[in-house]
């Protein structure tokens, strides 16, 4: 009988030492679950707005799909009208890290009223008058956290695509403003790192009634840009009087 007690006695040593073991193995899968995960996504965001490296998961697996295929053939956009100098003469031209921006002169009215009177000059063209009327035009983006004020949606072209009324805006200069302010002028040399493409509002037809909106880095319909991956950003039809859009954003 002596020959068992030290062996049942040496499995409970055995189990006392091992169940800390377990505990320990736990909590650091935890930490790093809880440390490493966060830090990982940081670490794939800074590789996508930098570098435009997509495929990495766990943040791939987060992106948004667009099922739209193909391109926008931008060639049929037609060249911009030239802006009459009697409304150039109304603004002060502004150097921000060599970008010239125009700043109206006056009153925050006379502002206003200068500057989309300058975006619809310059971005009126023979396509324009082809897409809904209520999508033609300068907006006003009440309510935008961001200091982005009036955009303008009338250099664009319209088609029918894959079931679905597409308005194919193509980024310009002189279509979109920000305040003057210095988050503004932050936000206005973030512009050296998105020229070209264009934005794509999508709708279930002509009525423009509740769509999507995506930045594409190209006409490809598919280069979504990295700030329209990981949300939904919704064209919403709200009630008059005038015409009224919720561009809602979903994680």
């Amino acid at each position: 009988l002596n020959r068992f007690g030290p062996l049942g006695h040496a499995r409970r040593k055995e189990s006392a030492i091992f169940a800390p073991s377990i505990a320990a193995m736990f909590l650091t899968i935890l930490l790093a679950v809880v440390l490493g995960l966060p830090l990982l996504l940081l670490v794939e965001v800074l590789l996508l707005i930098a570098c435009n490296i997509r495929w990495l998961p766990p943040l791939s697996c987060m992106f948004i799909k667009t099922p739209f295929t193909g391109m926008f053939d931008n060639s049929q956009m037609p060249p911009h009208p030239k802006v009459p100098a009697s409304l150039l003469n109304k603004c002060d031209v502004v150097d921000i890290h060599g970008i010239k921006w125009l700043r109206a002169i006056g009153t925050p009215a006379k502002q206003v009223d200068t500057l989309c009177r300058i975006m619809l000059a310059y971005n009126t063209v023979s396509t324009t008058l082809d897409s809904p009327e209520d999508l033609q035009g300068v907006f006003w983006m009440e309510g935008n956290k961001v200091p982005e004020e009036l955009a303008c949606l009338s250099y664009a072209a319209s088609l029918e695509k894959e079931g679905e009324f597409f308005l194919n805006r193509v980024n310009d200069v002189q279509s979109w403003t920000v305040l003057d302010t210095f988050f503004g002028k932050l936000i206005a040399c973030m512009q050296l790192f998105t020229k070209g493409g264009m934005q794509v509002f999508s709708f279930e037809g002509r009525q423009a009634q509740d769509g999507t909106v995506r930045s594409c880095g190209t006409f490809h319909y598919q280069d979504i840009h990295w700030g329209h991956l990981l949300a939904d950003f919704t064209m919403e039809r709200l009630p008059g009087p005038g015409v009224n859009f919720k561009r809602g954003c979903y994680w």
